[in-house]
């Protein structure tokens, strides 16, 4: 049995699905956790390993993952409506970093087509909310995606979201650096995420990258898949409006939020929507149904770990988790 800063964890750490980073569920006085271990960066512990000024430089650049890590998951937890899976724990156990959350059980994303049209509307709605509530506190999820979205029915069999995965999270007012890697799935890149990746711009990454994700996640949401666009030519939207293709939107039955849908996914961040902009016009009441013809959209604008046990408190910086119900 594996104990690691008084978490039982159920199995092996794996790496399904985990970047750069190991996962597991977890038990902890009783309740149900998930557990997540970073691989970088890595707390030299052991001084004659590395010298004293290597050690001292690697702690250095430790503590200053600590204090961002920190200051992010302190900020994601304040900023919480209820759908952003609070963060418990923030701990290193002997050289590696560990974050754990409660462990939410949801349901497939499939269970979205057995929604009506209002409850799928409804959905997206709470969504835009809890990402809403990062941008207003500056920060930016850079990893929106299905497989970061946990679906959960409640009691009343409504359907709502719980945004997981904070990762690649970053401050907006952040340069990340140029040796910075920018970590997530092509498939919901913004058109300026693409770009900063390859050089043609500076790091400089908006909320806006979260509101072109959303737009395609929302539309997977209402149509069942994403916009279509010419697949023998390019792989992804965002390569097809850098070459100023055509990304075509199918059956939006509302002609307000089909509007809506577009302006979240222009290929010009300043000129994108915003999310406070989105949750002021999208309606959730019961859409206008009489069109429902395809639009093409022209785009072109210091515990040690041991095997059996482990009952130390680490260097623990712990925060409540919230009323995830």
């Amino acid at each position: 049995m594996k104990v690691i800063n008084g978490y039982v964890i159920d199995g092996d750490l794996k790496t399904d699905n985990s970047g750069f980073s190991k996962w597991a569920f977890a038990k902890k006085n009783g309740c149900d956790y998930f557990i997540k271990e970073f691989l970088a960066p890595v707390y030299p512990v052991d001084e004659s390993l590395f010298g004293p000024e290597m050690t001292a430089r690697k702690r250095k650049i430790c503590e200053k993952y600590e204090n961002r890590s920190v200051s992010l998951y302190s900020t994601l937890n304040e900023a919480s409506d209820g759908n952003l899976v609070n963060i418990c724990e923030f701990f290193r156990c002997g050289t590696k970093y560990y974050m754990t959350m409660e462990k939410i059980r949801g349901i497939g994303w499939e269970t979205i087509g057995d929604l009506c049209e209002q409850e799928k509307l409804k959905l997206c709605r709470i969504l835009a909310h809890s990402v809403y509530r990062l941008h207003e506190n500056g920060i930016v999820h850079g990893d929106l995606k299905p497989e970061n979205i946990l679906l959960k029915r409640l009691e009343s069999g409504a359907v709502t979201a719980k945004l997981i995965d904070f990762d690649n999270c970053f401050w907006e007012r952040e340069v990340l650096p140029a040796n910075k890697e920018i970590h997530g799935d092509p498939v919901y890149f913004a058109p300026e995420t693409a770009r900063a990746i390859i050089g043609d711009e500076d790091k400089r990454l908006s909320v806006k990258i979260d509101v072109f994700a959303l737009g395609l996640i929302f539309h997977q949401i209402l149509t069942g898949e994403l916009p279509d666009f010419d697949h023998d030519k390019y792989h992804y939207v965002f390569e097809a409006l850098l070459d100023k293709g055509e990304v075509r939107l199918h059956h939006i039955t509302d002609s307000g939020n089909r509007m809506i849908l577009e302006k979240m996914l222009v290929p010009d961040p300043e000129k994108r929507i915003s999310l406070a902009e989105f949750l002021e016009k999208w309606e959730d009441l019961e859409p206008d149904r009489e069109s429902s013809s395809k639009l093409i959209l022209h785009l072109t604008s210091n515990v040690s770990e041991k095997s059996e046990e482990n009952t130390g408190n680490g260097e623990e910086f712990f925060y409540t988790a919230g009323d995830l119900q």
